[in-house]
């Protein structure tokens, strides 16, 4: 073989491995985006991160435990009479009413469509004896729940008052539940069962 073959072939050798280096290099620069649809998945329950945090906090990231989707700390998408809302239950507390301790509920609402009323005479709390507790309207809670009718965000305190001796001390409470327009005779809409039946006297007040 002559000498000006051999140039030829190791030039296009050259060009060859300078075409598949580029080729490379571009494949390794190129951005990943695999895992871009990933992050904005279920938006709209991210957004229910602001509400009032708890030990049963949504996880956003690894490492983090996230609560069944029917336990305390997690989000409900709920489709009711007229409206489709996404409605996250946090731990209870123990607030300030009047000067006395009362049993509370931090929810938040974000509606997605139409509108609801979630105030506390449309929540029910339920004790490890079964017996069941209606939350109470205008008990002087800081941060209570209103009565209006929501049709875009809302977040705030369920509370309930017992006039006997179903919250005392040593009752326990096992979940909560939102009904609608009749609180009797309908099943509820959704119910937010605790991991572990939690004391009254073991629920930490709430600080502001």
């Amino acid at each position: 073989m002559n000498h000006t073959k051999m140039s030829a072939i190791a030039v296009c050798a050259a060009l060859s491995l300078a075409v598949a280096g580029c080729s490379n290099d571009e494949s390794a620069s190129a951005p990943d985006t695999s895992s871009a649809s990933s992050s904005t998945t279920q938006t709209s329950v991210d957004a229910l991160t602001t509400a009032p945090t708890s030990s049963a906090a949504i996880a956003t990231q690894g490492g983090v435990t996230t609560p069944k989707p029917d336990e305390v700390g997690a989000a409900q998408r709920i489709t009711g009479q007229g409206f489709t809302a996404l409605i996250r239950v946090t731990e209870p507390v123990m607030a300030e009413s009047m000067g006395t301790k009362i049993l509370a509920f931090p929810i938040t609402v974000i509606v997605e469509s139409g509108a609801l009323v979630a105030s506390p005479n449309h929540w029910a709390v339920r004790t490890l004896s079964s017996d069941s507790i209606k939350g109470l309207n205008g008990q002087g809670v800081t941060t209570e729940i209103g009565t209006a009718s929501i049709d875009s965000r809302a977040e705030g305190l369920v509370p309930f008052k017992d006039f006997g001796s179903k919250l005392t001390d040593d009752v326990s409470v096992t979940e909560v539940a939102l009904y609608g327009d009749t609180y009797q005779n309908d099943a509820p809409l959704a119910r937010w069962k605790l991991p572990e039946p939690i004391a009254i006297r073991d629920i930490l007040t709430k600080t502001e």
